[in-house]
């Protein structure tokens, strides 16, 4: 349990999906202290498919801008998978109101691709802990 007598998966857990027809949702809640995943599907990055050798060699990465960071945090999203890829939990910095979102689909081509709501980043609130409970 945390400081405020809750199981830290009912309120410090968030979901956000990206869906292949451009749609996003929320699973839980954003809350600073917290933790989110990406749960993205490939489709909606489709152009980058290097291979070598037989191997996949092209990758989808999430960009996650905290407002109080000075430099976006890169995770991993896909290596060569297709469908519904999972992240890796990130933690949410405290004293953070919003995060901003973006994709970028690379491989062996050199060629970049982006999901970036046409360059506006899709752009999520952070709530403060004690507003969630």
């Amino acid at each position: 349990r945390n400081f405020l007598g809750f199981k830290q998966s009912q309120i410090m857990q968030a979901e956000l999906t990206f869906n292949s027809n451009w749609n996003q949702s929320i699973k839980g809640s954003l809350v600073q202290g917290g933790s989110l995943s990406i749960i993205y599907d490939t489709q909606r990055l489709p152009n980058e498919r290097s291979t070598y050798c037989g191997s996949a060699v092209w990758a989808i990465n999430a960009n996650l801008k905290f407002d109080n960071q000075p430099l976006p945090l890169t995770v991993n999203i896909s290596t060569g998978e297709e469908g519904l890829v999972y992240s890796k939990p990130v933690p949410i910095p405290k004293n953070t109101s919003t995060v901003e979102i973006w994709f970028i689909n690379t491989g062996r081509s050199g060629r970049k691709f982006f999901d970036s709501n046409y360059s506006h980043n899709y752009v999520f609130q952070i709530q403060h802990a004690s507003q969630s409970a």
